[in-house]
C-alpha cells in the first residue's frame, strides 16, 4: 500500500489556495462594487427594518457563494 506523495499534496493545497483567494477577491470586489451604493441608500429611508433584511439577505448569498468553492 502505497501513501500518497508530497507532490500530490502540495498539488491540491496549492488548488485549494488559489481557490479560497478568487473566492475572497470575488467578495471583496462585490462588496466595494455592488454593495457600497446600497448601503448608501438606505439612510435614506431611515428603516432599521430594510436595514436588517439587507445584511441577512448579504450574508445568504456570501455564505452560498462561499459554499459552491468546492
Amino acid at each position: 500500500m502505497e501513501g500518497i506523495g508530497f507532490q500530490a499534496i502540495a498539488e491540491v493545497l496549492g488548488l485549494a489556495a488559489i481557490k479560497a483567494l478568487v473566492a475572497i477577491s470575488a467578495i471583496i470586489a462585490g462588496g466595494r462594487l455592488l454593495l457600497r451604493p446600497i448601503y448608501k441608500q438606505i439612510p435614506e429611508n431611515q428603516n432599521a427594518k430594510i436595514f436588517s433584511a439587507n445584511t441577512l439577505l448579504v450574508i445568504l448569498g456570501t455564505s452560498l457563494l462561499t459554499a459552491k468553492v468546492e
